[in-house]
């Protein structure tokens, strides 16, 4: 039988990348300011929600990718996030 996490697991690595990421970023946006750990099988890492920032009277959404080699975060906007895990995935995650 499965583990309670494996199955997690199975239900959120769903073969559509698109909605898989489309989930994760709902995750991200209901713990903001949580530590995330993501996998799937070309990346593992830690990402989280910064929350929203007022960039040209629009209201932007801001991320962190942490960078193992430099320990440290890289705060990015939405666009630049999605574009960077759209390369990979779909990912599993939990909280850290």
């Amino acid at each position: 039988m499965p583990s309670a996490r494996g199955l997690q697991a199975l239900k959120q690595a769903r073969p559509d990348k698109a909605a898989n990421l489309e989930q994760l970023l709902a995750f991200l946006h209901d713990r903001p300011g949580v530590t995330v750990n993501i996998r799937c099988s070309q990346l593992e890492t830690a990402v989280r929600f910064n929350g929203l920032e007022e960039e040209s009277g629009q209201v932007q959404p801001r991320y962190g990718i942490y960078l193992y080699t430099l320990r440290e975060w890289l705060d990015i906007g939405e666009q630049t996030f999605r574009t960077y895990l759209g390369q990979y995935g779909p990912y599993t995650w939990e909280e850290a």
